[in-house]
């Protein structure tokens, strides 16, 4: 399948959501999946804060593997190779059993992929929606956030439409940042 590298920038910038707990190394990545309509969802989460994105693809391929995680190490590679070919916009990408490779031109590059299995978040989002009065979030939680979305660069942050599902249930947040809509989903923490 042929991406963008604003898809390849987004899987970057994810890496900030993915956990870091080296006793869950299925969190430890980005979460890589082939939707049936020719998108690629991208998802990462650390348990406390979970984000997603879709992304269009071309040259979509049925016999391609329908997931699989790409470890946080792998990413830093996939950032210099972002770096070094700053003209280069679109990348042949393809999710194999146990690895990824990413051409472009002359060069290709394989990743191994962690093979654990990722937690099903298909239901997790929920489907109506009530306002509360009070919230508490995790103070950590838009710096997070911000990461995920714009990775190392310190822009402002852009309005959030903020939804809740009913006291004490998970909360989405969504955003757009170059034309690329993104939710995150989060649990607020019991105030006193």
């Amino acid at each position: 399948m042929l991406i963008s590298r604003t898809t390849l920038e987004t899987i970057c910038n994810y890496k900030h959501a993915a956990s870091t707990d080296p006793t869950r190394l299925f969190l430890n990545g980005i979460y890589l999946q082939n939707e049936e309509n020719g998108k690629l969802k991208l998802t990462a989460t650390d348990g406390h804060v979970l984000i997603t994105s879709t992304h269009d693809v071309t040259n979509f391929s049925e016999d391609t593997i329908q997931s699989v995680i790409l470890s946080t190490n792998d990413i830093k590679t996939i950032e210099h190779l972002l770096k070094t070919y700053k003209l280069v916009n679109d990348f042949n990408f393809k999710l194999e059993v146990s690895k990824i490779s990413i051409s472009f031109a002359d060069n290709i590059y394989y990743f191994n992929a962690i093979e654990r299995e990722y937690p099903n978040t298909a239901n997790i989002f929920p489907s109506s929606f009530a306002e509360i009065e009070t919230l508490h979030l995790n103070p950590t939680f838009f710096e997070q956030l911000r990461k995920a979305v714009y990775g190392s660069r310190k822009p402002k942050l852009p309005k959030f439409k903020l939804n809740f599902a009913g006291e004490l249930a998970p909360i989405t947040i969504n955003a757009k940042h170059n034309e690329v809509e993104h939710t995150a989903l989060l649990m607020p923490i019991k105030g006193e």
